[in-house]
């Protein structure tokens, strides 16, 4: 991941057409050698001589949609971290200067939505626009279509939302701006809705009941260890305390890389991703907007840049600041209190309460957030449900109910979009519930005190699209609505997560607990979910989809329980080259000579000097060099003394790290439960990439790993009891795999939702989690398989195994993009690879430069023996003749060797003549390279003719 902190480029999209977001960005760039990947003061050199070279303003993009409008100017360097409102420089050489929310007000006075002229001048800073008039006022109405409308009135004073805009030159994060709740209530507010009488099919209601999620099918995810890991690393607190996290809860294990993170950190409001939705705590006494705002960018709302003419583009986001919707309440405040429960790996529950102060007894609103939820709902307990909306209210219409006891209405919002809600009142209390419009910002139950659930949830306004661009036939907007009227008034509170193998076929699944009618859940999945279901799961496909914001178009699906399948799992894969092409190896005379005089050069380095660093990260890369061209000694060359000599030094590099005796040792921080390294606490978050944060943990202990997994496989009796606890604390911190260990979290670094690891730690972001090297990810899950193996852990070898096959399916479904991809943009998938994916945006650059062989290069380092199975020849020989064949010639560092290593898995021969030429240089190798293994790792592919 590689960054600290990063908010989005264009956190707005608010009210009447039209979306301006200006920058100046900066291309110029000097290039970094692959062995300065990390190094922080050429990184800072690099962003100081960027930041000098000046900019260029590019109009980013002029699109009209019928809703939105907001201005935003930017001055950045040479990569766009699309920071709002910051001039933090986000662990990267890439400073967004200077960001500007544009003051806007609007105006409620007319019944056609016009645009006024918006203008903005860029002056160091500053800009202007007039005000824009929308088609929104206060009162309440009956219309002719039986709808609740909101026309202007003649006799009340215009509401006013306002835009506040402040520029933050301090580097902290500031939330999107949101517009101000609207400040005149007219006198018919009291006005009834009415009823729709149009005819609703409806199905008896069911028995509310509690589910209970079924536990793992097998031990695939029993606890790796149970030991506590301070006695051998010793313990303290963290320094970054987490908010809103208190008794039992803050004691337990605590998710730092999960999509939640944002909402015990910093200021608290940056959003979270939970797919298709996203969600943000707002509680801004300015806006009088409290409680839980839910957000939906349709595909269509995207914003490409820096031109958005180009294919492809650098970069996609999904605008900040569209506030569809939010959860509320009118005992809240801005002293209104917000907690944290159950904090697991794809789920948290969200307690919202009135200030201490104003509490009546047991107040609350509970909201579950678990990743796909089909509906957003919020319990509540005797609070009088608000909600509040920044986008604003067009129209409110009550529709007959599906069920008894249950109320349904229909919510046009001032963008065109329909959102439904229904509302379940507890069957104890049986109170009404009436939605009434206090202002177009603003709905209010009219009866006052409610206890029960309410549900919303987006319907499609336009026809289905696949993620192949075709039409899906069955979706109309009624046959939407009549499924969610289906599925209401069930909800997910959790997601326990099961497995099973039997050799190279897997399986795993999302047993969802739920609570309220006896129906099936109704959750939304992703591409990659969808490609590997099985038949039970894929009868319950609907027609409704919505956008994800980074990986394609979501089906909803009703299913308690998703079982997903893989049947090609690498089980064949060891620690010798494997070719995907099923070439054999050719470790020919001529090969073996090759290699033998490569490893004999090598092995007389100096093994300590390279391993022994101030980072865990170039660290584990050093260990994994020397560690592979041991395993190239023994089982290719059979050099049983070479062999010997090689091994007895790594053994002893290593040892540093087991005694944790390392310039920077490891300290279990007892705040979030993990494994950090010392050096953050005294030199700072940014140190060692974060690794303290929690940044890259499967990055830095996955070289750590594989470099353990050799030795062990090479010298049995290294394992040792104390070998074998350093090494399973390192992959308990990444990926423990059962709660029942109760020293870390459940699988730290990997989202089994999405498919594939997000590094950032705890860091407030309001762009979310990110991962900017897909090869590192899978590295470290090869390197937990290898593990496995030469320890005899048959679970956790098969769960990699599992794991591997998922992240295969995930990364090819959204970061490494074949020519037919059809889930990322048409005119993004040109790039080949993302470069940074974060939940909100895409980014085809780096955090340490912007040359193409870095953004290539950072998803195929290392080449190892999955590489192949993970990275397919077809797409490495696509990639290879678009962005690598016009530029490798010009490359003359580190970089030119991953790249030409990368590309065995396809044309193994090139490879063998590159590494073996006359002509080759040292300098082709970065860091954590060797030339042995690069030999090995060629002829191994078949790359030797003779």
């Amino acid at each position: 991941m590689r960054s600290f902190r990063s908010h989005s480029l264009a956190q707005v999209a608010l009210l009447i057409t039209l979306i301006f977001i200006t920058l100046t960005s900066t291309t110029t760039a000097t290039p970094l050698q692959s062995s300065q990947l990390h190094d922080h003061s050429r990184r800072d050199a690099y962003a100081a001589a960027s930041a000098a070279a000046g900019g260029s303003v590019h109009e980013l993009v002029k699109r009209a949609t019928t809703t939105t409008a907001a201005v935003c100017t930017a001055t950045s360097t040479v990569k766009t971290t699309q920071t709002v409102k910051t001039t933090q420089t986000v662990k990267t050489t890439q400073t967004v200067s200077s960001v500007v929310y544009v003051t806007q007000t609007v105006t409620a006075s007319s019944t056609k939505a016009t645009l006024s002229d918006v203008s903005s001048t860029m002056n160091t800073g500053t800009a202007s626009t007039s005000g824009v008039v929308a088609s929104v006022s206060v009162s309440t109405s009956k219309g002719a279509s039986e709808t609740a409308q909101i026309p202007a009135s003649a006799t009340t004073t215009l509401a006013t939302s306002t835009y506040t805009t402040s520029l933050d030159k301090s580097g902290a994060v500031t939330s999107a701006p949101t517009p101000t709740a609207a400040t005149t209530k007219t006198s018919s507010l009291a006005s009834s809705v009415s009823i729709n009488t149009k005819t609703i099919s409806t199905s008896a209601s069911g028995v509310t009941t509690a589910g209970v999620a079924k536990p793992s099918s097998n031990a695939l995810f029993a606890p790796i260890a149970l030991d506590n890991p301070a006695s051998k690393f010793g313990s303290r607190e963290h320094t970054q305390m987490p908010l809103s996290i208190s008794g039992s809860f803050l004691t337990q294990p605590i998710q730092t890389n999960k999509f939640y993170g944002n909402m015990y950190l910093g200021t608290q409001e940056q959003p979270s991703w939970v797919h298709p939705y996203v969600l943000s705590w707002i509680n801004n006494n300015s806006t009088g907007f409290y409680g839980m705002m839910v957000s939906h960018v349709d595909d269509g709302q995207k914003v490409y840049g820096p031109d958005a003419s180009a294919n492809p583009v650098q970069y996609y986001i999904n605008p900040g600041g569209m506030h569809s919707l939010s959860f509320s309440a009118q005992e809240f405040d801005t002293d209104m209190t917000m907690s944290l429960e159950k904090l697991d790996h794809m789920s948290v529950n969200v307690r919202f309460q009135p200030s201490v102060a104003s509490r009546s007894g047991n107040q609350a609103l509970l909201m579950p957030m678990v990743n796909g939820m089909g509906f957003v709902t919020g319990k509540y307990y005797k609070l009088t449900p608000a909600f509040n909306s920044g986008i604003l209210v067009r129209s409110l219409t009550q529709v007959k109910a599906p069920y008894s006891n249950s109320y349904k209405y229909e919510i046009l919002l001032e963008d065109g979009k329909m959102w439904v809600m229904y509302a379940f009142p507890d069957s104890t209390v049986q109170k009404a519930f009436n939605l009434t419009v206090v202002s177009n910002s603003r709905l209010v139950n009219a009866g006052g005190q409610f206890s029960g659930i309410i549900q919303i949830a987006k319907v499609p306004n336009t026809q289905g699209a696949t993620n192949s661009g075709a039409v899906d036939p069955s979706y109309t907007i009624t046959s939407a609505i009549s499924v969610y009227d289906t599925y209401a008034g069930t909800y997910a509170t959790g997601v326990t997560l099961g497995g099973s193998v039997q050799g190279d076929y897997g399986s795993y699944t999302f047993n969802y607990a739920k609570t309220g009618r006896a129906v099936p859940l109704l959750m939304f999945a992703l591409p990659h979910h969808e490609a590997s279901f099985s038949s039970s799961t894929l009868a319950g496909k609907t027609s409704v989809q919505l956008q994800s914001t980074t990986m394609g178009l979501m089906t909803a699906y009703a299913a308690d329980v998703w079982e997903m399948v893989e049947s090609d799992l690498p089980t064949d894969v060891g620690f010798l080259p494997w070719s995907p092409l099923g070439k054999s190896a050719t470790y020919t005379t001529k090969a073996l000579a090759a290699i033998a005089s490569a490893a004999n050069s090598e092995v007389s380095q100096d093994f300590i000097a390279q391993t022994d660093l101030d980072s865990m990260y170039y660290s584990g890369k050093g260990l994994a060099k020397f560690a592979h061209i041991c395993l190239a000694i023994n089982d290719v060359l059979g050099d049983k003394a070479l062999g010997t000599t090689c091994l007895n030094k790594l053994k002893t590099a290593f040892a540093t790290f087991q005694t944790n005796t390392q310039q920077w040792p490891l300290i279990y921080d007892t705040t979030y439960a993990g494994l950090v390294s010392t050096q953050g606490f005294s030199q700072g978050s940014l140190s060692d990439f974060g690794n303290t944060w929690y940044n890259d943990h499967h990055f830095h202990y996955g070289y750590h790993v594989h470099a353990a997994a050799i030795i062990g496989h090479l010298d049995p009796t290294w394992l040792t009891d104390a070998n074998k606890v350093y090494v399973n604390n390192l992959i308990r911190d990444v990926a423990n795999p059962s709660a029942n260990d109760q020293y870390y979290p459940v699988m730290r670094t990997f989202d089994w939702f999405v498919g594939h690891s997000w590094s950032k730690g705890i860091f407030e972001s309001g762009d979310g989690k990110d991962e900017e090297s897909s090869s590192e990810d899978f590295n470290m899950w090869y390197a937990q398989k290898m593990w496995a193996n030469v320890i005899g852990d048959n679970d956790m070898e098969a769960r990699s195994n599992l794991m591997l096959a998922v992240i295969k399916r995930s990364l090819n479904s959204y970061m490494l993009m074949d020519t037919d991809n059809t889930i990322q943009p048409a005119n993004f998938i040109g790039n080949f690879v993302t470069g940074i994916l974060f939940m909100n945006k895409a980014d085809h650059t780096t955090y340490f430069g912007t040359l193409e062989q870095y953004i290539q290069g950072i998803h195929a380092i290392p080449s190892i023996s999955v590489s192949g199975y993970v990275r397919q020849p077809t797409f490495i020989q696509h990639q290879w003749d678009a962005k690598i064949s016009s530029i490798i010639g010009g490359v003359t560092d580190g970089w030119k060797g991953i790249l030409y290593l990368d590309y065995a898995n396809t044309d193994p021969v090139a490879a063998w003549n590159f590494f073996n030429s006359t002509s080759f240089s040292s300098n082709y190798l970065d860091g954590g390279m060797s030339l042995t293994w690069s030999l090995t790792y060629a002829a191994g592919l078949g790359g030797v003719t003779a």
